[in-house]
């Protein structure tokens, strides 16, 4: 049966008006229809009632015709349009039939509107039920052909049953010519739509794919381009770290077994000891910079807001680079166009930032001078460095901010460093909400600018940096909590040739019942990091015993480590081992009313 009717193929409903084109336009098509229809079939009606004086059955068909049309029209409107397709050829067959089985029989009028339909139910419907329009037209022109012809089609010649026949072959001519129009057009049409979607469809892909493979090559490309990069830097700074520590590990070694010699005379050994404090400096500075660089990149850093002088961060900048410009020959300065001013913001930061950029320009400066001016412009600190260096190519001075990067590398260069120091800088700028810029020419110097939004606060005379006044006769009696014995000795060797009184408990929980036997202490220097009770539980019950005790922190951890932040009122100052002399002696003074130096 499939096989028998596959000429008929593709021309149902839905194959021919799936889409909402299609629709739209047989909804067009049928609106044409319908509305002529409502106009012209009450007025033939009209005409003829007027014209003969009298109602015939053929009138009132017309006039019910026409107002099942106006309904047809209003669902079509409401969207059923296969519904008003189908009743519309289904009416206007039945119309037909009924019209000519009142009037004369098979007239030439009625052959014409049969195959009309024919045609119409062949584009409107399906070819199913134009088949079966046609089957029924053949069947009506049959049996009204033997209806007595009155002023019919039928000549006198002809008798009814020859004139069905021809017409019952030209319905099925028309049917066919029809169908096969309609397939034909429908097939082309269907062929090239498809071709044409497929093809265009294909392209599309086409051109998305290579698109999307052209990007990820691209992507793959400065994937692998950085990633030889990061790795030709890894290894060039894992080398040049190798350096940096096993120089001043070298010296430290060295010079302590020369300390070591039993001939060496005093002059020798004050030289050897200033050599090893250099090297462990420097081996500091290079173990700090690791760990700044590491917190950075994990986003760990946090910030440290307090209150400094800005008099104070331009003389401890200027102490610090003085010496070690003038052992160069170069001229070092440090202003504001400020005067003494209270700045509230990280001060360790801050100084941080100032410290890589001017050591920095002193490492690079041959001859000349580095210059460091601190300004105030708005609600920001701008501070600038400018040297007469050799200066800094166009290309890399955006790459000098990055990890691991130098202006040398390989065995023959001649500036030492680990190339994480602008890395740093920058890494604090931003968590600050600054940014830093560089200018430079290659032989004439570098400029590097830092504006930094601080809070600028008035009525800085005396604010934090004077001193009290001083007692240096009485003895301290300080109380030190450490549970590491090098430590231990290492701060009593500090401090024996001061007036103080050291007594050394190795816990916290002994420290607490030393404190409850004589609570005559001074001051208590606390090990956060202690087996069993640690720091912040023996000061808390320290505390409990006398409120006004200054407890000082000391740990191998940076503040934020600990957890330590300005509100807490747990410890009364922090040291960062490594200790030295100066800074515990700063920090003992400013807890207490004594000065220490």
């Amino acid at each position: 049966m499939q096989k028998k009717w596959k000429f008929l193929s593709g021309l149902s409903w839905s194959e021919m008006f799936s889409d909402r084109e299609g629709e739209r336009i047989v909804s067009t098509y049928l609106g044409v229809l319908l509305k002529t229809s409502l106009i012209l079939l009450p007025l033939i009606a009209a005409y003829k009632i007027l014209y003969f004086s009298v109602i015939y059955p053929v009138d009132y068909i017309l006039i019910i015709l026409a107002l099942f049309f106006g309904f047809l029209l209003i669902a079509l409107k409401k969207g059923y349009i296969k519904m008003s397709s189908y009743l519309f050829i289904a009416s206007a067959w039945i119309a037909l039939t009924c019209m000519a089985a009142f009037s004369d029989g098979v007239k030439d009028i009625s052959v014409v509107s049969y195959i009309v339909i024919i045609f119409l139910a062949t584009l409107f419907t399906a070819a199913g039920f134009a088949v079966f329009v046609t089957v029924a037209s053949i069947a009506s022109v049959w049996i009204l052909a033997f209806i007595p012809p009155r002023n019919g089609l039928m000549s006198p010649g002809d008798t009814p049953f020859v004139l069905s026949i021809d017409y019952t072959l030209l319905f099925i001519i028309v049917l066919i010519s029809v169908i096969l129009f309609a397939r034909s057009y429908h097939y082309s049409y269907a062929r090239v739509t498809r071709e044409l979607r497929d093809r265009t469809r294909a392209e599309k892909l086409l051109s998305i794919n290579e698109i999307k493979l052209k990007e990820k090559n691209e992507e793959l490309s400065a994937a692998k381009q950085k990633a030889e990069e990061s790795e030709k830097l890894k290894s060039a700074f894992i080398k040049n770290l190798s350096h940096e520590i096993r120089t001043p590990m070298n010296g430290i070694v060295g010079f302590v077994e020369l300390l070591q010699q039993p001939d060496t005379d005093q002059t020798k050994r004050d030289e050897y000891i200033a050599v090893i404090k250099s090297c462990t400096t420097k081996l500091s500075s290079m173990v700090n910079d690791l760990i700044d660089i590491s917190k950075i990149e994990a986003g760990a850093v946090e910030l440290r807001i307090s209150q400094f002088e800005s008099r104070k961060l331009i003389k401890d900048i200027e102490n610090m680079f003085s010496r070690s410009a003038s052992n160069k020959g170069l001229v070092f300065s440090i202003e504001s166009d400020f005067e003494n001013i209270v700045i509230r913001s990280d001060l360790e930061k801050i100084m941080q930032t100032i410290i890589h950029i001017v050591d920095n320009a002193i490492k690079f400066t041959p001859d000349g001078k580095v210059s460091c001016k601190l300004s105030r412009v708005l609600d920001n600190l701008v501070i600038s460095v400018s040297d007469t260096g050799i200066g800094i190519k166009d290309s890399n001075q955006k790459l000098i901010f990055d990890r691991f990067r130098q202006a040398e590398s390989g065995l023959n260069r001649t500036y030492e460093g680990s190339g994480l120091g602008l890395a740093i800088t920058k890494g604090n700028i931003e968590l600050l909400g600054g940014e830093i810029e560089v200018e430079s020419m290659v032989g004439k110097g570098s400029v590097f600018t830092c504006t930094i939004p601080v809070e600028f606060i008035s009525g800085a005379a005396g604010f934090i940096y004077d001193k009290p006044e001083v007692d240096t006769l009485k003895k301290l009696k300080i109380l030190l909590v450490e549970d590491d014995e090098i430590t231990y000795i290492y701060l009593r060797e500090l401090l024996h040739d001061l007036n103080i009184e050291l007594i050394w408990a190795m816990n916290g929980a002994e420290a607490v019942e030393k404190f409850k036997a004589g609570p005559s202490f001074d001051i208590v220097l606390m090990d956060i990091k202690l087996p069993g009770m640690d720091g912040y539980s023996a000061t808390k019950l320290i505390k409990e015993i006398r409120s006004d005790i200054p407890v000082i922190a000391i740990s191998a951890y940076t503040p934020e480590d600990e957890k330590i932040t300005d509100s807490d009122m747990t410890f009364d100052g922090y040291l960062m081992k490594p200790v030295e002399k100066k800074e515990l002696l700063i920090r003992i003074t400013q807890a207490i009313d004594v000065n220490m130096l």
